[in-house]
């Protein structure tokens, strides 16, 4: 036989694997010093052989399936047949497999054959270990033994109660390296090598020194590195950022580590260099001492003009020593104490903060209007009962009572949260500059954080909305009108728009109605003599060309003298649920708790971290056997504050379970916390993060636990009318798309709602807001209901917004609305992602293509993305049946972005590098697909895609010919983009073997009807259609038939009893038509060993049809 050979690399070294024509031979590690052949020759065993050891090295398989051959002795092969039966994750001892294969006195030969192991990995010899426990050595070296073993043991999902190592060690918090958008003051220089001095590698150098670090946030290090610039990695050309937010390249890693020492103790500090100038900062919050008398420098590539300098950063979470420096005080004294800042005051007293950057790339970012609130978090130990806030901005450079807010604090043990919005004072524009605080009292206020937010406008309002309802394709809107407001007159107006128009104006907007307040008031009702005035518009038009009026937002105003004023906020028609219902409705036990109440005692203050308390009142519900954990609102607050800006709850990861539904009051908002102390992990930081050897790392929603999580679990719900609100990129400039920002590796990204294998699941009526990340995202769930979802407020780049995949199915989306910059509703179809997934795995072996997905009544609006995205990343999958995107429909739908309707079709894990959406073989199939009766707004396309059955009025068509047309596209033989009919059987229609030929066959037809045909779009003109085919006695029917109207074009029966014939039918279209081709059976009583057998199907214009 011939042999085939490939090559791989692994962190162990270059793996060979060899192979013959019917299996894989031999799976060996390279001996140092043994290079690769020059010419390697593959074969589709060792192509399937390489691509499952990534996937398990990846910690996504578990279970090899390429056929292997054993050659060895029989003595060997019996040994090596016993340790491919020992599980994965489990080991055994060289004493025990000895016993179980009957050898028990012949220990030495059994590790003699296990050495002798030439099917590394699937042969598991590694899980073979001394009696005692240690790893001796084997067919590879103990420390790869101890790395497999680590891999095995790792848990498959990553849960609050299950982290694992590699999570653990993630982020910033393991590493005293400061990287991010803060302001650095450096001071005095501690220590510098003569100008001429080369610190070389391979050498610890030691210096004798004498400086104090006290009141400092760490060092600075200032140096040269004369490490060579290699040629970039096209693995790392993505733009990714890695967590200190630097785009990763291919640069020779030069490492320093700095380690200072006092009398008894010693700390140490490294980093990885870049050829050239680097400038670097270091924290010192774990260091136990701040005299140092000596420290000592090795590097692994020599440094020129090194320099060490003391350093103080600004940082408004206070995670950093030394933040008094950057704050003047008054008639108090300021000091440092465990994080925090503590203003001991006597009497009236300033707090005056630096002078922030002048620029967009920092974290104290506030460009007003749009930024507008001063959040605050202290604690008030005296007896001062207000405190007011001046600003300064680039454009108004001098205090003034104008421009300041003054809001009452409590005295209190405890932190408080407080506002200072500053949207109603004129001087609320440009760029925030310098603030202070100004108070009056004696004792203590202990500052813990500050931050620069997004909230809602202070703003005169005439009233409010109370009902909005579409009947009888009328729409009807009722509210009431403040007696200040209605005794002026004037008219009333509603307004239709969208989530992009964020003008407080009526300009710009769709009016859709219009009359005097005079003929509006309802008889001049008043409610019980509060002195509001009631109102009804009605005769609204319910539909706007192809759609309804399901995916507009309204706005109301009263218009007189000159100018509008709102009436109440943006609303929506309300009874949405009468227009398309829940199709996968369930209920759960009528169990109920309030998570404020005991024993759970959650806070919602926004600033106590209340995950333990809510994930507690979560899993009591779930072990009662199910109910509702309800998160309260508004209703019954009095603080007024709490009212306008919402009940907030700060958490890190809750983790939903089944029969559990989440429900928020109105009002009520789960915000994740800024503060990393929070996490019961180690979060990572960053957009993106930059990994090794992965052609496309995009992983903002890969590498930190969803806000709310939920995996393997069943009927679970999220309803409500409250927000889950993500910590602010802080930045509203630099990607050219207003509001957003990527440039921001000291925040904590995390998807708000991460579901992984979760079935039955109903997600009602709450906003998803400030999102740094992907909102949904749904791997490898079923059966879902998704409906009056509102993400918007989007602050940072890839904000995608319902993520469908992992084989996702049975979806319903049901008037959603989506204000973003990227992708609204990913369908997709991946295989294998090597991105190191922290709370979902890739589910090799399973359906991996979204299907049996319909989208209606929903405002997709993603920017620069694809509203509609189909992402065919499924080619690395042996059977591309299994990820193919199918069953799509789309209806009443307003759809604007660059692509309404678009595609990512080039698979980054399976083709060229750099990824970069270029190549147009490269994709997974996608079949029977309905888009119509939608508004676009921007360019429909799915690119090289060719697509069967897909039908749409925007532009895209199925593809013009067969394909997998011989049911041969992957390596395993399927069905992909054909459709087709299936009896009562269900192999009725299959791909089988028939006289050697990969057919797709027809059978048990005593069952029912079957037929097996792909839609396909033809222009006007004449075509011959050709299939080779077999059947038994009875034959079967060729046909052409009209997708749209059901008119049978073209049908032909034919007979082919004993060999494969070829048979053609032709017909002529009179214009562009989407026809259904194939071969059919109908029922019949024939013997069950009739058949039809379709081994090729094949389609051309021809100049005339008979």
């Amino acid at each position: 036989m011939n042999k085939f050979n490939e090559y791989f690399t692994t962190p162990f070294g270059t793996v060979e694997v060899e192979a013959d024509e019917e299996a894989i031979l031999s799976i060996q590690i390279l001996q140092s010093g043994k290079t690769p052949k020059e010419q390697c020759n593959p074969n589709l065993y060792t192509n399937l052989c390489i691509m499952q050891l990534k996937e398990y090295l990846a910690g996504d398989r578990r279970v090899f399936s390429f056929p292997y051959r054993q050659m060895g002795t029989d003595f060997q092969n019996n040994i090596w047949t016993e340790i491919a039966k020992i599980p994965y994750g489990d080991t055994i001892s060289y004493k025990e497999l000895a016993e179980r294969t009957g050898n028990p006195h012949s220990i030495r030969a059994v590790v003699n054959a296990v050495g002798a192991n030439k099917l590394l990995f699937c042969i598991p010899c590694h899980r073979i270990i001394g009696e005692d426990g240690a790893l001796t050595s084997f067919a590879i070296r103990p420390k790869w033994k101890e790395v497999l073993l680590a891999l095995e043991k790792e848990p498959a999902i990553y849960t609050k109660y299950n982290y694992s190592q590699i999570q653990k060690k993630r982020g910033i918090c393991h590493s005293n390296r400061i990287s991010g958008r803060f302001l650095y003051e450096t001071g005095d220089v501690l220590f510098e090598t003569d100008p001429d001095m080369i610190l070389r590698n391979a050498k610890t150098y030691v210096f004798s020194v004498s400086f104090d670090l006290t009141g400092c946030s760490g060092f600075a290090l200032d140096c040269t590195c004369d490490a060579q610039h290699q040629e970039a990695d096209p693995a790392f050309n993505t733009g990714a950022y890695t967590a200190d937010g630097i785009a990763t390249s291919g640069d020779t890693a030069t490492e320093v580590k700095i380690t200072f020492y006092n009398a008894s103790d010693s700390f140490i500090s490294k980093a990885i260099l870049i050829p050239g100038a680097n400038t670097l900062y270091f924290d010192i919050n774990e260091m136990k001492f701040t005299q140092v008398y000596k420290l000592t420098v090795t590097t692994t590539n020599p440094l020129r003009n090194f320099k060490l300098l003391k350093l103080n950063v600004l940082d408004n979470y206070f995670r950093y020593k030394g933040q008094e420096h950057f704050y003047t005080i008054s008639g108090a004294t300021l000091s440092e104490v465990d994080y925090t800042l503590s203003c001991k005051i006597n009497g009236a007293f300033e707090m005056e903060s630096c002078i922030l950057p002048d620029t967009s790339k920092s974290v104290y970012n506030m460009l007003m209007p749009r930024r507008n609130t001063v959040f605050v978090v202290l604690k008030n130990l005296s007896t001062a009962s207000k405190l007011k806030l001046y600003y300064k901005t680039t454009l108004h450079s001098e205090y003034s009572e104008d421009n300041s807010v003054e809001v009452h604090i409590s005295r209190s043990p405890e932190y408080k949260a407080y506002y200072f919005n500053l949207s109603a004072t004129p001087g609320c524009e440009g760029r925030l500059r310098q603030f202070k605080l100004v108070g009056n009292g004696f004792g203590e206020l202990v500052i813990r954080e500050y931050s620069f937010e997004e909230e809602k406008k202070i703003t005169k309002n005439a009233g409010k909305i109370c009902s909005c309802v579409a009947q009888d394709d009328e729409i009807t809107v009722k509210g009431y009108i403040n007696a200040d407001y209605a005794e002026s007159g004037g008219v009333l107006s509603v307004y239709a728009t969208t989530m992009k128009d964020e003008s407080d104006l009526p300009d710009g907007k769709e009016r859709v109605a219009s009359v005097s307040l005079r003929h509006a008031l309802q008889s001049k009702t008043y409610d019980n003599g509060d002195g509001r005035v009631e109102f009804v518009i009605g005769k609204i038009p319910f539909k706007k060309g192809p759609i309804t009026r399901l995916s507009f937002q309204f706005a109301a105003y009263l218009t007189g003298n000159g100018t509008s004023v709102p009436i109440g906020e943006r609303f929506y028609i309300e009874n949405y649920m009468d227009f398309d219902s829940n199709p996968y409705e369930f209920n759960l036990p009528d169990y109920r708790v309030r998570v404020t109440e005991a024993p759970f005692y959650a806070k919602g203050d926004a600033c106590t971290d209340d995950t333990e308390a809510i994930q507690k009142a979560i899993d009591t519900v779930w072990k009662q056997g199910g109910g509702t954990v309800i998160i309260p609102g508004t209703a019954e607050e009095e603080n007024r504050q709490t009212v306008y800006y919402g009940k907030r709850y700060r958490i890190t990861n809750l983790l939903l379970r089944s029969r559990v539904e989440l429900h928020f009051e109105p009002g009520a908002v789960l915000w994740q916390s800024p503060i990393y102390r929070d996490y019961k992990y180690v979060p990572t930081y960053g957009h993106d993060i930059g990994i090794p050897n992965i052609n496309w790392t995009h992983c903002l929603h890969v590498a930190n636990l969803p806000t709310l999580q939920c995996a393997n679990s069943e009927y679970v719900k999220i309803t409500g009318f409250g927000k889950i609100r993500s910590v602010d990129t802080g930045a509203e400039e630099g990607v050219n798309m207003p509001g957003y920002s990527t440039g921001c590796p000291d925040r904590i990204h995390q998807i708000p709602i991460g579901f992984y294998e979760v079935s039955h699941v109903e997600l009602r009526d709450f906003e998803l807001v400030r999102t740094n990340n992907y909102h949904l995202g749904l791997y490898g769930c079923g059966y879902i209901y998704a409906a009056n979802i509102k993400m918007h407020e989007v602050r940072c780049v890839s904000g995608d917004g319902f993520g469908l995949s992992k084989g996702s199915h049975h979806v319903a989306l049901n008037r959603n609305f989506f204000q973003s910059n990227d992708d609204g509703v990913v369908l997709s179809g991946c295989y294998f992602d090597p991105r190191g997934l922290v709370w979902w795995k890739s589910r090799l072996g399973k359906h991996g293509g979204t299907r049996h997905v319909r989208i209606a009544h929903s405002y997709l609006n993603s920017g620069g993305g694809k509203a509609l995205a189909f992402i065919t990343w499924g080619t690395c999958d042996p059977n591309y049946e299994m990820q193919e995107v199918s069953d799509i429909t789309a209806y009443d739908n307003y759809i604007t972005c660059t692509n309404p309707v678009g595609a990512w079709h080039d698979n980054p894990y399976g083709g060229k590098q750099p990824f970069d959406n270029s190549e147009t073989d490269d994709y997974s199939p996608v079949k029977s697909v309905r888009i119509f009766n939608n508004i676009y707004e921007g360019q429909c396309t799915i690119g090289p895609i060719r697509a069967t059955d897909f039908l749409s009025d925007c532009g895209i068509y199925s593809a013009d010919n067969f394909q997998n047309n011989d049911f041969c596209i992957s390596m395993q033989p399927n069905l992909s983009n054909w459709s087709y009919k299936k009896n009562k059987n269900k192999d009725s229609v299959a791909v089988h073997q028939i006289d050697g030929r990969i057919c797709g066959v027809m059978r048990h037809f005593k069952e029912g009807d079957t037929s097996l045909y792909q839609g396909l779009h033809l222009l006007a003109g004449a075509h011959k259609s050709t299939f080779d085919i077999m059947t038994g006695e009875t034959g079967a029917y060729l046909f052409a038939q009209n997708i749209r109207t059901g008119e049978m074009i073209a049908e032909r029966h034919i007979i082919s009893t004993h060999s494969f014939g070829s048979f053609e039918i032709k017909f002529t279209l009179s214009e562009d038509t989407d026809l259904y081709i194939g071969i059919r059976h109908p029922a019949d009583m024939t013997s069950e060993e009739d058949f039809t057998a379709l081994q090729k199907a094949n389609i051309e214009s021809v100049e005339t049809a008979n």
